[in-house]
């Protein structure tokens, strides 16, 4: 009867220590797992990142006779990293970068049941843990690399089966039609999921590391190769049909087998592959439970200092949010145009504008030049709280309208520094320079994470984030001399801008 008595007890100090923990990691990482939940239902990238933390917890359970054969006792060894990703969640706060607070959210939580369980019931739980950090949505900075590779190998194979085609940037042209390699052909839906796929089928299915390392890299590889090969097909249905099939809605029929093809292949090698002994239920003995459980504990110390690390950090966040509602109130502060640049009441009519998210204020020149269609800058001015100034969201051109042919630095001598340009196209053949820089506080910067990491030492140290955006962009004229005087024009014109923006 005492030993039960202390069995019952001993369970009722942990889920007691364990809400405490939890209810103060949702209440400190409220907004970071709000947004990740927003982008989780809002994109379909991410749509899977529901399944995520429902898994783990199933994996915990499955393998619940190995971890309870060790026993629970809460880890100091925890409480530093607990340190950093409340540093971490806080920088993120500050400089409104998504990545560090849904990494800190789902990154403390393994840290969490590290403190809350010991060392080796970690250990033992190491995949689920890591497991959990399938639920940060990241993956999509990998698309334009997605794209370039897949047009590169569709482009290969169609050369190689003997079709005649054009490539400008992500088009490519057969006799037959014209198609673009956008966003959604680089296949970065199932290429997350048949990552987060092959990590939990080589879990509970192989028992080497060696072969799990291999499924894993399987799971990586397979679907690049798969979505090249889909893409082919999609060119070579519309050569050979005369582009009756394999557009608009067979299009993406034609995407969604495909996709259910590659994650049942996938399914198919790993049956193939796998460890035929490999057991996914670990069950436990009742009676080493009941004795493991007895011993549990958590010291009243470290519980403490848990909860102490939460309340300041969350503190810390309402100094920031004080300091923002001052800092928005700052007036923009816009860099002198040179001369012959007039300001566009309604830039609807130009060829080129960037797509721009939640900007403060939006403030368009032109300027007639050689070509036909006029040089453009664009200064948008964010304040720091409505807006972020240095965003994954941002694009520097419409991607339906334009596409990227090449990219490539260039150094001002004038303003000491380099700037990296874009050469893009339209389909109608219109080719334009684009270079983009930032002005915070009377500093010009032309790096999105050296920007960021200034705006955010800013904040932490009590001041604001507002900041200007400058974009230049110039046509480039028919010839054989229109880049090279482009880029002239474009050199002297962003010298002067830069050398005004500087205090």
């Amino acid at each position: 009867m005492t030993e039960l008595t202390n069995t019952l007890n001993a369970y009722k100090r942990l889920v007691i220590t364990a809400s405490v923990f939890f209810i103060a990691w949702a209440i400190f990482a409220f907004q970071g797992l709000a947004s990740a939940i927003g982008i989780w239902w809002g994109n379909e990238i991410y749509n899977h990142c529901f399944l995520i933390l429902p898994s783990a917890i199933y994996l915990v359970y499955l393998k619940r006779g190995r971890w309870l054969q060790n026993t629970i006792a809460g880890s100091w060894l925890g409480l530093p990293f607990l340190l950093l990703g409340v540093l971490l969640y806080v920088v993120g706060y500050a400089g409104d970068i998504q990545l560090f607070m849904h990494t800190a959210a789902f990154g403390l939580l393994p840290v969490l049941g590290w403190t809350l369980l010991g060392n080796k019931v970690a250990w033992a739980l190491l995949f689920p843990f890591c497991f959990i950090l399938f639920s940060i949505p990241v993956g999509d900075q990998l698309i334009p690399w997605l794209q370039e590779v897949t047009a590169d190998m569709s482009v290969a194979m169609l050369q190689f089966s003997g079709i005649p085609l054009f490539r400008s940037g992500l088009y490519i042209e057969i006799p037959q039609g014209r198609f673009l390699v956008a966003e959604a052909c680089s296949g970065i839906s199932f290429f997350i999921v048949s990552i987060v796929f092959g990590s939990f089928y080589a879990y509970l299915n192989f028992k080497s590391t060696k072969k799990r390392l291999g499924f894993f890299a399987l799971s990586v590889i397979y679907p690049i190769l798969a979505n090249a090969i889909r893409v082919y097909g999609i060119i070579l249905v519309g050569y050979w049909s005369d582009m009756e099939h394999a557009v608009g809605a067979d299009h993406l029929i034609y995407g969604w087998f495909f996709f259910a093809f590659v994650l049942i292949t996938l399914l198919g090698i790993g049956e193939w592959l796998r460890d035929k002994d490999a057991e996914w239920a670990v069950p436990v003995e009742a009676s080493l439970g009941t004795q493991q459980a007895s011993k549990a504990s958590v010291p009243y110390a470290l519980a403490v200092s848990v909860v102490v690390v939460f309340l300041l950090g969350f503190a810390w966040m309402r100094f920031i949010d004080a300091q923002q509602r001052t800092s928005a109130l700052e007036s923009p502060q816009l860099v002198a145009l040179p001369q012959g640049f007039t300001p566009l009441n309604t830039p609807d009519y130009l060829d080129y504008k960037p797509e721009l998210k939640r900007v403060t204020k939006a403030h368009f020149y032109t300027k007639k030049s050689v070509s036909a269609l006029p040089a453009v800058v664009v200064q948008a001015w964010f304040n720091g709280k409505d807006g972020e100034l240095v965003s994954g969201l941002h694009r520097l051109y419409g991607e339906q309208e334009w596409s990227l042919i090449e990219q490539y630095v260039l150094s001002f001598q004038g303003a000491a520094t380099e700037i990296r340009v874009k050469l893009i196209s339209n389909p109608l053949g219109a080719k334009r320079l684009v270079a983009s820089w930032y002005v915070v506080q009377g500093k010009v910067f032309t790096d999105d994470t050296k920007t960021k990491l200034y705006q955010t030492v800013q904040v932490l140290k009590g001041k604001g984030s507002a900041g200007l955006r400058v974009i230049a962009s110039v046509p480039v004229s028919q010839g054989a001399e229109g880049l090279d005087d482009a880029n002239r024009q474009l050199s002297a014109l962003v010298e002067e801008l830069i050398g005004k923006g500087r205090m």
